[in-house]
């Protein structure tokens, strides 16, 4: 099929790419991700590739030296000892237009939306999970933890469990945060877990594995989390708990979610304040990456 539009902010980053222009935010978010770019060598001055997607075959092009330095797998596949022969096509048939046009996007705008009628929109748990699922099956430190941190933001803000557990259970590890996290979405609250289960016997029955999960949470947990709303949880103050730190330091994550300074904040951060530091392009998350990087 014919290359799918770009979103004006990823046009905008071609048209000032091709120009020599430096678009913020991209340099800071390919540095998430080891490569074997040197650091001088420009993420746009490797040409371009497509990539196409699904099995209508959806065409994405987007430049080389990006999709590399924030996917360890393309990296490799394009540059490694396997690479092919074919080197500026990456055909992934089994994935899914919708997810990638997400991460096309992220890509070159650092913001986890997606487009409906021309406007950005936030995602939904659903695509959150399968963006999470997309970014530890083809290696993006970067992805997993933008994703995983605005999945514990929408549980924190709709009071919602992470849906579908066969689902995730069925596409990730036993190791995975992803499923760390889904379990602890469910064990925080138990009176209003035994109401889930009252109301919908059948929830876990496609997953018994996430349901003896949650039991053994729920034995070690501290009662007194029971008392606690979904924003003060313990897994929305303490986002980094859920981060697979590959190339960046987790202490440097930690301070900036729990605060800049060495007393415990945890107490007085909001969910207004999380949500501040998620929808501020984590700019200065970033920072401290290229610091440590």
């Amino acid at each position: 099929s014919a290359p799918r539009p770009a979103p004006p902010a990823v046009q905008d980053s071609r048209r000032e790419a091709k120009m020599g222009m430096k678009v913020p935010g991209v340099e800071k978010l390919a540095d998430k991700n080891q490569s074997r770019l040197s650091p001088n060598q420009s993420i746009y001055s490797q040409g371009f590739v497509r990539v196409i997607v699904g099995p209508d075959k959806t065409t994405f092009t987007l430049h080389r030296g990006l999709l590399c330095r924030c996917f360890k797998y393309f990296n490799a596949l394009l540059n490694g000892a396997f690479m092919e022969s074919s080197n500026d096509i990456v055909e992934l048939p089994e994935e899914d237009p919708g997810v990638f046009e997400i991460v096309h996007m992220w890509l070159y705008t650092s913001q986890l939306a997606h487009s409906v009628d021309g406007k950005d929109r936030p995602c939904s748990f659903l695509q959150l999970v399968n963006l999470y699922i997309f970014g530890d099956k083809f290696h993006s430190e970067g992805l997993r933890i933008d994703a995983i941190d605005q999945l514990i933001l929408r549980v924190a803000e709709d009071k919602k469990y992470i849906p579908n557990p066969a689902y995730v259970y069925e596409n990730t590890a036993a190791s995975s945060p992803l499923r760390k996290l889904l379990v602890a979405t469910y064990a925080h609250h138990q009176p209003s877990l035994a109401k889930l289960l009252q109301s919908h016997p059948d929830h876990f029955q496609d997953c018994p594995e996430a349901l003896k999960d949650i039991v053994v949470a729920l034995a070690e947990k501290d009662p007194s989390e029971n008392t606690l709303t979904m924003s003060k949880a313990p897994f929305v103050m303490f986002y980094c708990t859920y981060h697979e730190h590959d190339t960046t330091d987790p202490s440097q994550c930690r301070q900036m979610w729990i605060g800049d300074n060495d007393e415990d904040t945890t107490s007085s951060l909001t969910l207004e304040g999380l949500r501040a530091l998620a929808d501020d392009n984590r700019s200065s998350f970033d920072r401290r990456i290229l610091q440590i990087s």
